[in-house]
């Protein structure tokens, strides 16, 4: 991850840096924020899907970092079941783990 360049599109979950995807527009005479209608109309909550999986991949995203800290323990049984699912397994590769947070590269 240290070698990637710094525009490098990176996912974290539980959304806790939803910021990633919120697009901030400052002109002269407005600043304001929105989120495109792909983040508003995704349910990040059922991370990883296939359809989720499909989203992260057409937005270019290049990593996903699973904060694992930040779930209770039947977040994370949940979601390593997900994760195991055929069409979802084959889309990513854990890459490092980096302290409780796990690095996967989007395939």
């Amino acid at each position: 991850m240290a070698q990637q360049p710094p525009e490098t599109p990176v996912f974290h979950y539980p959304n806790a840096q939803k910021d990633v995807f919120i697009y901030t527009i400052t002109s002269a005479s407005i600043t304001g924020a929105f989120e495109p209608v792909w983040y508003v109309n995704t349910k990040w909550d059922q991370f990883p899907t296939p359809e989720i999986m499909q989203v992260i991949t057409d937005r270019a995203i290049k990593y996903i970092i699973v904060h694992n800290d930040t779930m209770t323990a039947d977040e994370q049984a949940a979601f390593k079941q997900r994760l195991a699912v055929p069409t979802v397994a084959g889309k990513r590769k854990l890459d490092q783990s980096i302290g409780t947070s796990d690095v996967y590269k989007v395939q």
